[in-house]
Parts: structure tokens; sequence; C-alpha cells
């Protein structure tokens, strides 16, 4: 079955002119602090000679190009390649190509690892790009998504105190698709139906105030530009000690599906916060 999002390349192409004008700036960021956040979760499993294919990876081949700074190799992918096409030429990132995600180019075990960081939840079939993702990568698949868990029992009181309806957890974008947000006991069913056993996860908060907030620096800048980036760093902070008391959940989650599982990856993971977990073993099997 085909599915086609009629504004799909006009929103792509026009995002892609505005963020040609945007050029990475080498300075500290609230975007690039944002990025070394969440990315500095999987430094254990960036090294030398690893490789790594990241999918949606558009935005300048940001993800790519922190693993190559990290130790890592990495082939940097999306649907839309403009942005990738002048990171390259700027040397920011070595391999590039248009890929879709439901449908990868590459043969089975490519790559050591595939990442997909802010993307899964834009594809209008996740589970068919999540099965190729798995299908390319040698050791397994990091996700770090937005956190689909169900709203705690604290967090659905303030719903009905505010008179707030279960359909606010329910988003579409733009463009058209849904947006599917993924939690664990999803993707640990998922990798049980692939006769996977481990994974590992972690929970996370992140705000994204808009492009203009992620050009600002993290410190200094003008008044406006200040203003961006503490507002950024408050709500983080802020949602930290909201999901750590369980009033609300966190809202990000990075999940890693495992092929092959090495304990000396699990033992680093765990001193960065990760849950490795063993999933039931089939009996029949």
């Amino acid at each position: 079955m085909k599915i086609e999002y009629d504004k799909q390349h006009e929103i792509y192409s026009t995002q892609a002119e505005i963020d040609l004008a945007l050029e990475p700036s080498e300075t500290m960021t609230v975007g690039a602090w944002r990025q070394e956040r969440v990315m500095s979760l999987i430094r254990p499993l960036t090294q030398e000679g690893q490789s790594w294919l990241t999918l949606g990876d558009g935005n300048w081949g940001s993800e790519a190009n922190w693993i190559i700074q990290n130790g890592g190799d990495a082939h940097a992918s999306d649907y839309s390649t403009p942005l990738l096409e002048k990171a390259a030429r700027m040397g920011r990132i070595k391999e590039y190509s248009r890929q879709n995600a439901e449908s990868l180019t590459f043969s089975d075990e490519a790559f050591d690892f595939v990442l997909i960081k802010e993307a899964l939840h834009h594809f209008p079939r996740p589970w068919l790009a999540l099965y190729e993702a798995l299908r390319v990568s040698k050791n397994g698949v990091v996700l770090f998504e937005p956190n689909g868990q169900e709203p705690s029992t604290i967090s659905n009181i303030l719903r009905l105190i505010r008179r707030r309806p279960y359909t606010d957890y329910y988003h579409f974008e733009k463009v058209g698709n849904f947006h599917y947000a993924p939690n664990p006991r999803e993707l640990d069913k998922f990798l049980l139906g692939m006769h996977l056993r481990r994974s590992a996860s972690i929970y996370y908060n992140d705000y994204w105030l808009g492009a203009e907030a992620d050009a600002a620096p993290v410190f200094g800048g003008n008044p406006r530009q200040s203003k961006l980036s503490k507002t950024v760093q408050k709500t983080i902070r802020n949602r930290n000690r909201l999901g750590n008391l369980g009033v609300v959940p966190h809202s990000k989650l990075g999940y890693i599906l495992f092929k092959q599982f090495h304990e000396a990856d699990g033992n680093a993971l765990r001193k960065l916060g990760w849950t490795i977990n063993e999933l039931p073993k089939n009996p029949y099997r």
C-alpha cells in the first residue's frame, strides 16, 4: 500500500531553503548543547572503527557529524538531501545518500549500528522503517524519540481538573502524517517478534523552542538570545524535576534494540543511566 502526503515535498523544500541560510556555528549554541546532552548518552558505542548509518539526519547531518567527531564512522541519510550535500562540501560529513527509510538500499548488516534520532515519529509506517534499520545493522538500532508512554495517574488527574481532552496525546503534523511516539513495551514486543531479547532504555527531557533559540549562544549573546537560552535550560530543569517525581512522564525515550549484545557495552551504558533489559526467552525455540 502506497501512502503519499501532498504537502511533503513543498514543506521539505521550503524548510531546506530556510536552513541553507543558517549554517552551523562553531560556537556552543543552544542547539549544539541540546545535541550534546542526548548524543553523549551513546558515546560508549562510538568506538573507533564502528560504522553507523543515521536515518532522518537531513539537518546538516548533525548526528553523523557528532559520531565522526567522537571516533566512529558515519553515513548520513535522509529523504531530503540539500543540507547533506552542503554539509559534505563543508567537510562536516564524509558519506551521505537519499534514503526512503521503509526501503533502504543497503545490504544486510552493512553497518554496526543504525541511529534514528527524533525521526521515527515522523515516518508514516514506523515499524517498516524500524525493521529495515534492524536489517542493515549488525549490532543494533538506537532510537531517541518522544516518549509514547501512557500518562501517569497524577497527570491524568491534572488533565481532568484542567478539562483537557485525552486527544491532547494524539498529534498530527503539517505534512499530513500521524505523530507516532513509541513506548518501551511496544518496542519490547517488536524485539520479541524478531526473536531478540536484549534492549536498553533511558528516559530524559528536552525542549525545542525554535530555530532562533537553537541558534542562540548557550551563554551570553544579546538580551533576546540570553532570554531564549535561559528559557530552554529552565524548561528542561523543570521537566526533569516533574519527571523524577513521577508527576508527568519524561518527554523523551532512548531505546537500543540489540541484535548482538556485548557486556562491556552494557556496563558502560549503565554508568550513564541506561537500564539494560533482558526479555523473556521463547520456550518453543
